[in-house]
Order: C-alpha cells, then sequence, then structure tokens
C-alpha cells in the first residue's frame, strides 16, 4: 500500500543541490510537493526521487518496482493497482515534472529514455519540444520502501 514517507527536509543536499540550482524548477512551481498519500513530486531531485528519499526520509528504498511517463500520478495508480490493495508491501510513486517550455530547441528530453510511456496524450514525436499537443508530463518511480 502507498505509505507517506518521514522526511526531515525536502532540501537536495551534496551534487543535488548543485543540481537543483542548475535545474531550476518550473515557473511558479514549488520545486517538491506531497500531492497524495506516499506520492510525491520531488522536482529539486530532478528524476532521483530515491534520492530524496535516502538522504532525507526515515525509510529505505528496497527496490525500484516501475518506472516511466504519465501525465497524473492517477494513471499510475490505475495502472497499478497493488499499490493500493497489497498491505504486505510499502510502496511510494516518485514524480518528476518535464514542461515543454523548458526544453531546448536542439536535443532535450525524449520519450523512449524515461519507460513506457502510460498517459492519454498523443506523441507524435521523439522530443518533447517538438510535440504539437502535448506541454506537460511526469516521468514517474515506484518504490517499495521498508
Amino acid at each position: 500500500m502507498l505509505i507517506d514517507l518521514h522526511y526531515t527536509s525536502t532540501e537536495p543536499l551534496g551534487i543535488f543541490a548543485v543540481l537543483a540550482q542548475v535545474n531550476k524548477p518550473h515557473a511558479g512551481e514549488k520545486p517538491f510537493a506531497h500531492l497524495a498519500k506516499g506520492v510525491y513530486r520531488t522536482d529539486n531531485y530532478r528524476f532521483n526521487g530515491d534520492s530524496f528519499i535516502e538522504i532525507n526520509c526515515d525509510e529505505s528504498v528496497l527496490e525500484e518496482i516501475a518506472y516511466g511517463v504519465c501525465d497524473s500520478y492517477q494513471q499510475v495508480m490505475e495502472m497499478y493497482p497493488e499499490l493500493i490493495t497489497d498491505a504486505d508491501h510499502k510502496y511510494v510513486i516518485l514524480l518528476s515534472s518535464v514542461y515543454k517550455s523548458d526544453q531546448p530547441s536542439e536535443g532535450g528530453w525524449r520519450w523512449h529514455k524515461w519507460g513506457p510511456y502510460i498517459g492519454t496524450q498523443n506523441s507524435t514525436c521523439e522530443y518533447l519540444y517538438d510535440e504539437p499537443d502535448v506541454e506537460k508530463v511526469y516521468c514517474y518511480k515506484i518504490c517499495e520502501v521498508d
């Protein structure tokens, strides 16, 4: 089942503090958000939410269960119902926001590098920057914790 983490801080430390300075949060958004029970947007750890757990939380990551790309955390919960029903294991969903408006015109974020897309938007291009109809997606990671 999804559990809430016990964390002492949401501030990135070490190399992640440097990366957070380079990868500033999208305009108007805080770099960290507790979205629902067991669901966290950890943009200040950009694609490294498991490191957030290891550095700032009482819990430890036992195993990375799945990863991919979604439009919302609800899609992840629908795709993996055991996150809600399996009382024998503890899980968290970690999200990193990816905005088209933050992408460079050359290179940038590509769909195929981040796992299966489980969302409903129509992706037609290799790079997010080139997508005519997609403005934002999330990279998700499901972790089992102790």
